[in-house]
């Protein structure tokens, strides 16, 4: 498994993390259809040269 930084704020978002690519969603966990979106991101921001990003809510809009 990657380690990736998880941020709880845009003040701790790195300055210098450049360009990014990101995905907007309620990411309750990593299932077959989370794991597509994120594959399919890291894939499309790799070939552009973009940071992947997903944002996801905390806690759960629906809880």
């Amino acid at each position: 498994m990657t380690r990736v930084p998880i941020w709880h704020s845009v003040e701790e978002v790195p300055a210098d993390l450049g360009a990014t690519a990101v995905s907007i969603g309620n990411y309750d966990g990593v299932h077959r259809g989370h794991r597509f979106v994120l594959d399919q991101l890291r894939h499309h921001a790799e070939s552009r040269s973009l940071a992947p990003v997903a944002l996801t809510f905390w806690p759960h809009p629906g809880m």
